[in-house]
């Protein structure tokens, strides 16, 4: 090889060298673009007083579901929502003033409250840390306008898979997110949220988020339920379950409530690894073999026999342990849910 070649063979390298450098701090500046657009809006952007009309529709059992309502937003989590659609719930008024969620259900006439405490910063901060550390965020190149608004188009795609995939149209003005898509893995649309009609920033009242006064509506006391909980604490009262607070692919424990299955209460310990959720419910004084439907078949979770039951995009598994009885319930793929159901199983 002359002289002259070899020059030409080690520009050419150096060149591509160079090109791959600068593909790489191209890549590294869009995550970085992206992650402070995504803290912005869980931060700065879901604080903004917004008025808008709000659709908002999932798929369950194969049939997509539609919500309508006229909603008003302010800070730290603050809400009224006035149904239109499901025509069952047209009249409906629901609000959170941080302290107590009510319902107004017209058709009895009746107000129905929660106690739900407010985390400010907290729960923001795990989501957006959770979201991080499960999905890779990437900016599409081009802005997109949605209620007429030029928006940013972030894309979050699972690092692990068996999971959703999500796009996020971001204000890019307020940081306010205007509109939500996720995507089951096979491409199917799971659920959408979108606002049109807006009005923000404005101004909202106080009393806007408080309990609507109906003339003769029988009100019933809040109920008092549990706050969400830091994540990777698994509470001491139910250390002897054996429960992971941290569960495969990605997940933490994030809440801890009560719910009522067939009748028989139940322990509602809710995963999650920033987008998609895992629930899991344990009932005390789980003993001898399982007994389930016959459409559930039997898997094994290292090594102890366990039933699960697909239903669509719905999955369950369901097994006994330490005299509890464990079901978790998701929407990842069967595999995935696999994965999740043996880390939790010790």
């Amino acid at each position: 090889m002359t002289k002259f070649s070899k020059l030409i063979c080690l520009t050419r390298f150096c060149a591509v060298i160079s090109l791959f450098a600068a593909v790489s701090v191209s890549t590294s500046a869009d995550t970085e673009v992206s992650k402070t657009i995504l803290h912005r809006s869980i931060t700065a952007g879901s604080n903004i007083p917004m008025r808008a009309n709000m659709v908002f529709t999932w798929r369950r059992h194969g049939v997509v579901h539609t919500v309508k309502a006229r909603v008003v937003q302010g800070s730290h989590g603050k809400y009224r929502m006035e149904y239109e659609l499901p025509v069952e719930a047209n009249g409906r008024i629901v609000t959170y003033d941080g302290e107590t969620n009510w319902q107004y259900d017209p058709t009895g006439n009746s107000m129905t409250g929660t106690s739900i405490p407010a985390t400010p910063g907290q729960m923001d901060s795990e989501v957006e840390s959770l979201i991080k550390a499960n999905y890779t965020l990437s900016l599409a190149p081009e802005r997109a306008r949605v209620a007429d608004r030029k928006t940013y188009v972030l894309d979050l795609t699972p690092k692990c898979a068996g999971k959703s995939s999500q796009r996020r149209w971001i204000d890019c003005q307020t940081f306010k997110t205007l509109r939500i898509e996720t995507h089951y893995t096979d491409g199917i649309l799971a659920q959408m949220v979108a606002y049109t009609d807006i009005q923000f920033p404005t101004f909202v009242n106080a009393s806007e988020f408080k309990a609507v006064n109906v003339h003769g509506a029988k009100r019933k006391p809040p109920i008092a339920v549990q706050s969400p909980l830091r994540t990777r604490i698994i509470p001491s009262k139910y250390v002897d379950t054996g429960l992971n607070a941290q569960a495969d692919p990605g997940f933490s424990l994030v809440q801890k409530s009560t719910s009522l299955i067939n009748g028989q209460t139940a322990e509602h310990f809710l995963y999650s690894d920033g987008i998609e959720t895992v629930s899991v419910f344990v009932q005390r004084g789980a003993s001898g073999p399982l007994q389930v439907p016959s459409n559930w078949r039997r898997i094994e979770l290292r090594g102890r026999s366990a039933f699960e039951n697909l239903d669509g995009h719905l999955d369950a598994i369901t097994w006994n342990n330490r005299g509890f009885r464990f079901t978790a319930v998701s929407h990842l793929t069967p595999e995935a849910l696999k994965q999740f159901a043996q880390s939790e199983v010790r």
